[in-house]
């Protein structure tokens, strides 16, 4: 715990979910002076550090507690919806919910019926009825207030810091506003990101020697390198050690995270990261497991661990290529800038033994630093998540969302003057990937394949999916293909939505809800990586 961490004030540790919302504004050896909302204004109060309790610990504690009821009555054929407020406090309860106040299971029961919802995430603004039996006895009238400015000077800073802390609090939610979903069917494509090579392999491949896999790329006019180093996990059976590189499970598993934050399914909060900030998810095993099963792809819960294990010791260094020999103005050297980081960091698991269906599995993981920048630089686009989810092909999904992606000046009826998205054979198996076989014809049969599932699905325009441009080269025994160029023709469904899309995210720019970045290059973290000049 840090100065300015939020924290739950807990007196009687004996049921979970009696303390109250607080803020630490000093810390000392043995105790804290932590600030808390109250009617009347803000209070400080000095407290023993063992009466603290790190906000996301007494949110999971909570949540295990609730979890356990809602399965209890799923077993006996309820669910909170049908079950009387009253008799669903006493269960509540019985879980080991606070009774007395502040009443977290009377709380807990009052937002549940009707709609079961989860508690809300830790730092949120506590309510106006906050203050209980809990730090009364830490009230102590007449001492001096920081907060109401009746505290000696050198106690003003802290003040400051509290108002820096409640104002970031309450801005939090107007930045990431604009990244939830309007539709239920929306997820978001991610500038840079997406387009970074990161799923070298159509399936999950398990290698011997943890050999980094280097791929160029392009992405809005700017040249990138991608280096992907293998995660390292410990196989369950044997308990041995495997070096594996992600693949299509993972950016299923990938996905599927974003569609839940998108969607608020899963809670989503801006966390502290340095100097910056990152996105966070909470989510359980569960919801990832139902949201593949709903688009065709059904995976165990230990197929899914293991994806998050993989996609969160992935390691992926993507080297700025544009202007890297430039020399420095103060050393004849040349430069080069790079962003470093596995595809989800700071896995945080709390996973009950025989948790059979996920629903007691919480997990928190933070987005890579590029999905951060995107989403506070509003350098996304919606995307229709269940149509792509749907493609059982690793390559139908990546140029569907490549396309959708890249793709914004769609137009209706473009296939009549031959408008569409050109995309080379070449660009494929350079940054999908996809492995050159010894004869193209066969590579370029695995791309029809996925057109004709992109056709089947209404991605692609049915009467005219596509035109294909082939080059030939005189060969033994005839000619060979040495190149393709395939031109893509939306579905009328497609282009609605990328149109819609579009004027989306024109009005959420125009409210002023955020500013996309004038450099389409990708999220502008290459400055923070050069030194100050």
């Amino acid at each position: 715990m840090n100065i300015g961490s939020s924290v739950y004030l807990v007196t009687d540790h004996k049921p979970t979910g009696g303390g109250v919302p607080a803020v630490i504004c000093s810390l000392y050896e043995r105790s804290a002076r932590i600030a808390i909302e109250r009617e009347e204004g803000t209070k400080t109060f000095d407290v023993p550090l063992w009466d603290l309790l790190p906000a996301r610990a007494y949110t999971a504690a909570i949540l295990r507690g609730c979890y356990g009821v809602w399965e209890t009555l799923d077993r006996q054929g309820k669910s909170p919806g049908t079950v009387h407020e009253d008799d669903l406090v006493r269960e509540l309860a019985r879980a080991g919910l606070a009774e007395g106040p502040p009443r977290c299971a009377r709380a807990y029961a009052g937002t549940s019926i009707g709609a079961p919802k989860v508690p809300s995430p830790p730092g949120s603004r506590p309510s106006d009825r906050s203050i209980c039996q809990s730090c009364q006895a830490y009230d102590q009238p007449g001492r001096y207030c920081s907060w109401t400015g009746k505290e000696p000077a050198e106690k003003s800073s802290q003040a400051e810091a509290m108002k820096s802390i409640h104002l970031a609090m309450d801005v939090q939610l107007e930045l990431l506003s604009p990244w939830y979903a309007q539709r239920p069917e929306d997820s978001h494509t991610l500038d840079l990101f997406d387009a970074v090579p990161k799923y070298p392999f159509a399936t999950t491949r398990f290698v011997d020697q943890a050999e980094r896999i280097a791929v160029d790329f392009k992405f809005a006019s700017k040249s990138y390198r991608a280096e992907i180093l293998p995660a390292q996990v410990k196989d369950p059976a044997t308990g041995q050690e495997r070096l594996v590189f992600p693949g299509g499970r993972e950016e299923l598993v990938e996905r599927a995270l974003r569609y839940l934050a998108v969607q608020q399914i899963a809670k989503v909060r801006l966390t502290p990261d340095g100097k910056r900030h990152s996105v966070t998810v909470f989510f359980t095993l569960s919801m990832i497991r139902r949201h593949l099963e709903k688009l065709g792809h059904g995976f165990m819960l230990s197929e899914i661990k293991e994806a998050l294990d993989i996609l969160s010791g992935t390691m992926m260094e993507i080297f700025l290529l544009d202007g890297d020999v430039a020399p420095h103005p103060r050393r004849p050297r040349t430069r080069m800038r790079s962003i470093k980081g596995t595809i989800l960091t700071s896995y945080t698991k709390d996973f009950a033994e025989g948790d059979e269906t996920g629903e007691a599995s919480l997990v928190a993981m933070t987005f890579h630093q590029l999905v951060t920048a995107a989403i506070l630089q509003m350098a996304y686009y919606p995307i229709n998540a269940l149509r792509v989810g749907k493609l059982k092909s690793t390559l139908a999904r990546w140029l569907t969302t490549r396309m959708s992606h890249n793709y914004r000046q769609a137009r209706r009826n473009g296939w009549i003057d031959g408008d569409g998205y050109h995309i080379s054979l070449e660009t494929i198996l350079a940054e999908r990937g996809l492995v050159k076989e010894k004869r193209l014809r066969d590579n370029v049969h695995s791309v029809r394949a996925a057109l004709e599932e992109m056709k089947k699905e209404k991605i692609l325009y049915q009467p005219k999916p596509y035109d294909e441009k082939l080059t030939l080269a005189p060969g033994r025994g005839g000619r060979k293909i040495v190149g393709a160029v395939w031109t893509l023709y939306p579905s009328g469904e497609f282009v609605e939505e990328i149109i819609r899309g579009n004027e989306q995210m024109l009005e959420k720019t125009q409210l002023g809800d955020g500013e996309p970045d004038e450099d389409r290059g990708g999220p502008g973290l290459w400055d923070s990586t050069s030194r100050e000049e």
